[in-house]
């Protein structure tokens, strides 16, 4: 059975249910329902803060990533971020391609999918937290750039992680019905 798109339900009585329609083929996740409001506005490419590779290469394009961090080194040359970093991005464009198939998944295969969404978030989380929490000039200015990007697109970091986390809530819950 396919998990159906969502559509307005007419109102029939006190209890008020989503009448769902058929997804298309290969549909990406549902988009989230109009409760979750997100300002949707163009953000240029200007400043990018994580990009996926294409094929190969350095993929995860930070500010100074490689770049000789002097005496100390820099937050961008450790080996545990660029690792983290590398895996992050990688991960994220494979999800990112295996969500065009959402729509094909049976119960099971979408709630796995949210599982390994969700824990990217996490891992996602995890590095900004570590963005916050250094010293270095170019993390901060990688952190200033993300959180600009996010005030383009009309969303605080708490709203936007709210939002995030009720958008799978509300995908947790359209596959148990």
């Amino acid at each position: 059975m396919a998990i159906p798109a969502f559509a307005p339900a007419a109102a029939a009585g006190p209890a008020r249910r989503l009448r769902l329609a058929p997804p298309t083929v290969g549909a990406f996740p549902p988009e989230p329902p109009a409760a979750v409001a997100v300002r949707r506005r163009r953000v240029t490419a200007a400043a990018p803060v994580m990009q996926a590779g294409g094929g190969g290469g350095d993929a995860f394009n930070f500010p100074g990533l490689g770049g000789g961090g002097g005496a100390g080194g820099g937050f961008f040359d450790s080996p545990i971020v660029r690792e983290e970093g590398q895996a992050l991005v990688r991960d994220q464009e494979a999800l990112r391609r295996l969500g065009h198939s959402y729509g094909n998944f049976d119960a099971a295969g979408k709630r796995l999918y949210i599982d390994e969404m969700e824990a990217l978030y996490e891992r996602w989380l995890v590095m900004t937290k570590r963005l916050e929490l250094s010293s270095d000039f170019q993390a901060q200015l990688q952190r200033k750039q993300l959180l600009e990007q996010m005030e383009q697109a009309g969303m605080s970091f708490d709203q936007f992680d709210r939002s995030t986390r009720h958008a799978f809530a509300m995908m947790r819950k359209e596959v148990k019905d």
